[in-house]
């Protein structure tokens, strides 16, 4: 029983860390670590169902300036279909303005899923 729970809460512990240095970020470390940070903590959001943990990463992209980039854009497709918010990823969706084939499959198979 306990085991189920430590991944929800360093998944809480590395969303805190990543908030924390969310300001930082710009002046400390590479925009490409921080891309996969973010990248990081929305494909184990994916994987543990927990679309609030989702939700605040994807604030945080927008807060970041990152929510052009198509590569973060699929992620958070493919992490709202997984947590089955298909209306959400389909409001994403309509306002990306990078979109590639990676996009349309994501939404394809969300839909098909659903």
């Amino acid at each position: 029983m306990f085991n189920s729970l430590k991944p929800k809460s360093s998944l809480y512990r590395s969303l805190k860390w990543l908030s924390t240095s969310a300001v930082s970020s710009k002046t400390h470390q590479k925009p490409n670590d921080y891309e996969l940070i973010l990248i990081s903590s929305l494909k184990s959001a994916a994987s543990h169902f927990s679309i609030s943990q989702g939700q605040k990463t994807h604030c945080l992209v927008i807060k970041s300036g990152f929510i052009s980039n198509p590569f973060i854009q699929n992620t958070l497709l493919s992490m709202y279909n997984k947590c089955g918010f298909i209306e959400e990823a389909e409001r994403l969706f309509s306002f990306c303005p990078n979109l590639d084939p990676v996009s349309y499959n994501i939404m394809i198979s969300g839909l098909w899923e659903d």
